[in-house]
């Protein structure tokens, strides 16, 4: 039996500890893992084994991880927190911060639609490739030379 789903990010000693005792409260111990955090080396890998990357973030100034996730074919479900919903592009599938049952149902449409999960991820990679970081540098030297004018 495999893992079912897998926690990656930093989490201080505290936070660390109260999702580990969630996970033993709720006998997910065989299907939960808690990674903590993963070099970027390595998650390129993580993403492209994934079924789906869900970001339950609240708010994101930008929303790199799921950029990232989209560009290795990741499906996405993340909130509509921050700007989130604007980088997914409309590719992922969003649902409200902190709504446990709008988060229970995407969740399990990831796992259980295949036609949702190619979709997702097809979208997903002409989004990623819409961003670089060449744009961005050029984006940003013409913000910086408007705001010098």
């Amino acid at each position: 039996e495999g893992t079912l789903l897998a926690l990656a990010g930093k989490l201080n000693p505290v936070h660390a500890a109260a999702v580990e005792a969630a996970i033993e409260r709720c006998g997910a111990r065989r299907s939960v893992r808690l990674l903590c955090y993963v070099p970027d080396e390595r998650l390129p890998a993580l993403y492209r084994g994934a079924l789906a990357f869900a970001l339950p973030s609240v708010y994101e100034g930008f929303g790199l991880p799921i950029l990232e996730a989209m560009a290795c074919g990741a499906p996405v479900v993340t909130t509509d927190g921050g700007a989130l919903a604007e980088v997914a592009g409309g590719a992922a599938l969003t649902v409200p911060a902190g709504d446990a049952a709008a988060w229970a149902a995407a969740l399990r449409r990831a796992a259980a639609d295949d036609a949702w999960r190619r979709r997702a991820s097809e979208a997903g990679l002409a989004q990623a490739a819409r961003f670089s970081w060449r744009a961005c540098a050029r984006g940003t030297a013409a913000s910086f030379a408007a705001a010098l004018r």
